[in-house]
C-alpha cells in the first residue's frame, strides 16, 4: 500500500508571513509534507523518464 501525501498549494498560500516563520521551525508541518511530496514526485518523473529511455535503446 504506497503512501499518500494530501498537501496541496492551495492549502499554504493564504498563510501570514508570522504562519509561515513558525511553520518553518515545525519539522511537522505542511511546508514539510509540501516539500517531501515534491522531492518524491521529481524522483519518480526522473526514474519514469530513465526507464523509459533504457527501453528504447534496448529495442
Amino acid at each position: 500500500m504506497s503512501r499518500s501525501i494530501h498537501v496541496t498549494y492551495k492549502d499554504i498560500k493564504h498563510l501570514s508571513k508570522k504562519a509561515i516563520d513558525e511553520a518553518a521551525k515545525d519539522p511537522d508541518s505542511l511546508f514539510r509534507q509540501w516539500s517531501r511530496k515534491l522531492a518524491i514526485k521529481d524522483s519518480v518523473s526522473r526514474q519514469r523518464k530513465q526507464n523509459s529511455n533504457n527501453k528504447d535503446i534496448d529495442l
